[in-house]
């Protein structure tokens, strides 16, 4: 597995702190699931940058209250003008021209809120992808650390049996030379007494 370093400034990296403490991860496993969220995102983005998405969001947002103040203005304008306004064919282009203006801003103010809920709709789809991702991250940490567990169990008990066999074999050394001293012992009890010891006993003494 290859491994990629990357400094930090130290609010970031106390950010970066709080959420594995949250989390109860390691830096190196919060990074892992932060890198493949936001991998996972630009799929989903189809290679757009979400944080770039989310800002045109917002930007539109504040577009649209712009155009809602201006349109509020707008009107406020209407009115004033209808209520000052003593000649009505005087003021009936102005007024003209104001409602078409209205018109305008209102039919560009109802296409910013139908791109904001598009965008609105698309982020939420996008948060609720991530979480399944992280959801499956976290199913993918606890399996791997059971196996880790179950792995450093079996290992214990390699070590446990590689030690009997150990002793087992030491034991089976010790008899092996325990049963070849008792043969040599025994083969040296049934030697043939040399011709001195018969003349002197008798064979039939010696064996007796």
């Amino acid at each position: 597995m290859q491994r990629i370093h990357a400094p930090f400034d130290e609010p970031t990296l106390a950010q970066i702190d709080r959420e594995v403490e949250k989390k109860g991860i390691s830096r190196a496993q919060w990074l892992n699931s932060v890198v493949a969220s936001y991998l996972r995102l630009l799929e989903l983005t189809k290679g757009a940058d979400p944080a770039q998405t989310i800002q045109e969001a917002a930007q539109m947002r504040i577009t649209i209250e712009s155009l809602q103040s201006e349109n509020n203005n707008l009107k406020e304008e209407v009115q004033r003008l209808e209520s000052e306004s003593k000649d009505a064919a005087q003021i009936a282009p102005e007024l003209t021209q104001l409602r078409t203006n209205n018109g305008s801003l209102w039919r560009d103010n109802q296409k910013l809120k139908k791109s904001e809920e598009s965008a609105r709709e698309e982020a939420e789809q996008a948060r609720r992808k991530l979480g399944a991702i992280e959801a499956q991250i976290a199913a993918n940490t606890l399996e791997t650390e059971k196996a880790r567990s179950d792995m450093i169990l079996l290992e214990h008990d390699k070590a446990h049996y590689q030690d009997t066999i150990k002793q087992k074999d030491q034991q089976i050394a010790f008899l092996e030379a325990h049963i070849a001293q008792l043969t040599q012992s025994i083969g040296q009890l049934s030697l043939k007494p040399g011709d001195e010891e018969i003349k002197k006993k008798g064979w039939w003494r010696f064996w007796k």
